[in-house]
């Protein structure tokens, strides 16, 4: 082949696009050919391109499928109950007599009551745990409307192994009940109050449940509540006590379980094993797990 032919056969694909139809017939039979190549190669170039756009586009079957799962888990979650339930003892209470100042947040409800000569006196309804004496509550009791239970329409419940001492509005089970029920919209019973034994339980307040039985009660009000329709899934359970070991028992059924008042306890009692001033409303999270005061520490929580 001359030089001038090689020169030919190093024409770009441009040049050939760019020869007009007189020019591509004016030449030789293999130039003409080379033309209609080119043409060729640069329509399959662009049909390529067209594919590839078309294809990035159109959605996968896999994505469709994650797209259809995320609405179903929305739906699911949207039109699915939760439960918040407390200990009472150093969780909704603290120690008797306890002070603002070294138990923040915490107050006595003061009631009045008959002063048995036809008037009325102030009084601090009694508290029978423990030590015994006048009624604390602490600061997740006085601002549970403020929790996560509340703000999502959580039905809200009791499981402790004391007995909440007494029956009646200015009492202590009364005064606990009036703030779950406010907090939770109606959803913590009509105030009746259930031993550990009876099941169902009448209502999600539980009392004598002792401590290694505490996610046995838990599950009784569950159950009782979704026999209900409240549909709460075992992860939507969320159950919050000061007693050292308590929340760790939750993972039996798949709840959530946290222990509170870490940074405070009551060291005469068994070197620490309850708290103090009773849970701080920082402590009262919607988190996933079961965590106790050590866990809580090494992920610096309270920092």
């Amino acid at each position: 082949m001359d030089e001038a032919g090689d020169a030919e056969s190093l024409m770009s694909v441009q040049e050939f696009l760019e020869e007009e139809p007189f020019q591509a017939r004016a030449q030789p039979a293999r130039t003409t050919l080379r033309w209609r190549a080119a043409q060729a190669l640069a329509t399959t170039a662009v049909m390529a391109v067209g594919a590839v756009a078309l294809w990035s586009w159109a959605p996968s079957a896999n994505s469709v499928a994650t797209e259809k799962l995320q609405v179903i888990g929305e739906y699911q979650e949207s039109n699915s109950g939760c439960v918040c339930l407390f200990d009472v003892d150093r969780t909704l209470t603290a120690r008797q007599e306890s002070t603002p100042d070294e138990c923040p947040g915490t107050k006595s409800p003061v009631v009045q009551v008959s002063d048995g000569h036809g008037g009325t006196k102030s009084q601090i309804p009694f508290d029978s745990a423990y030590g015994t004496g006048p009624l604390v509550l602490s600061e997740v009791a006085n601002n549970l409307d403020k929790t996560f239970c509340s703000k999502d329409r959580c039905h809200i419940g009791i499981v402790t192994a004391g007995t909440g001492s007494l029956d009646g509005p200015d009492e202590e089970r009364g005064q606990l009940f009036a703030r779950l029920s406010k907090a939770s919209h109606g959803q913590s019973g009509d105030g009746q109050w259930s031993g550990p034994d009876v099941d169902p339980p009448i209502s999600p307040l539980i009392f004598s449940c002792p401590d290694p039985k505490k996610v046995e009660c838990a599950k009784s009000i569950v159950d009782m509540l979704n026999g209900k329709g409240a549909n709460i899934p075992a992860d939507n359970v969320y159950f919050f006590d000061d007693h050292r070991g308590n929340a760790d028992e939750m993972y039996k059924y798949g709840f959530n379980g946290r222990e509170v008042s870490c940074l405070s306890r009551d060291m005469d009692i068994d070197d620490g094993i309850v708290g103090l001033c009773g849970a701080r409303l920082n402590e009262i999270v919607k988190e996933k797990g079961v965590k106790n005061c050590w866990q809580l520490d090494r992920e610096d929580f309270y920092q």
